[in-house]
């Protein structure tokens, strides 16, 4: 079984969905495209037990108009829910996230306090092999001091699966 494997029940006669696949960010840095700022990953242990594997890629960005680009893979086609867990925080900005050629999403990553939120950034039936999520730095909340990106994981959750509604 995947590490973070839904365990699920078929009803008679039916296949079990391929299990939710979880895919830490920060094991992507590696192969990251970056068309400004760095990359690294930051340990989050300080700030709660809610980031898995305790960290997150950390995206130091110098401001509007850079991108990343993640190459996550898929080992079975089908039928998924993306989500991106993110950390929001106050020096945090907006980006817009495309999965391949699916309609794009804008979140707000700006918080008060340092925080994470899984996010449903699209749904889309995805292939064998590598795909390819995009972040885009479109802006920044009026309370926000930068423009930086945190993201803890990606998971890949069958549509027929039942969802967790947090992690």
């Amino acid at each position: 079984m995947l590490t973070g494997a839904i365990e699920a029940q078929a009803p008679r006669g039916r296949p079990l969905p391929p299990p939710r696949r979880v895919i830490e960010a920060e094991r992507l840095i590696e192969t990251a495209r970056l068309s400004q700022g760095q990359l690294m990953h930051q340990d989050m242990s300080e700030f709660g037990p809610d980031w898995s594997g305790n960290g997150q890629l950390w995206w130091y960005s110098t401001g509007l108009g850079g991108t990343l680009h993640l190459a996550p893979s898929v080992p079975v086609a089908g039928r998924y829910e993306i989500y991106v867990a993110f950390t929001k925080a106050p020096d945090y900005g907006q980006v817009r996230i495309q999965v391949n050629d699916a309609k794009p999403r804008t979140v707000d990553l700006y918080a008060g306090t340092i925080r994470p939120e899984r996010v449903l950034v699209a749904t889309a039936a995805l292939s064998i092999g590598i795909h390819r999520i995009v972040f885009e730095i479109v802006g920044k909340n009026r309370l926000s001091t930068a423009h930086y990106v945190g993201i803890d994981r990606i998971e890949l959750v069958p549509v027929k699966a039942v969802s967790p509604s947090s992690l």
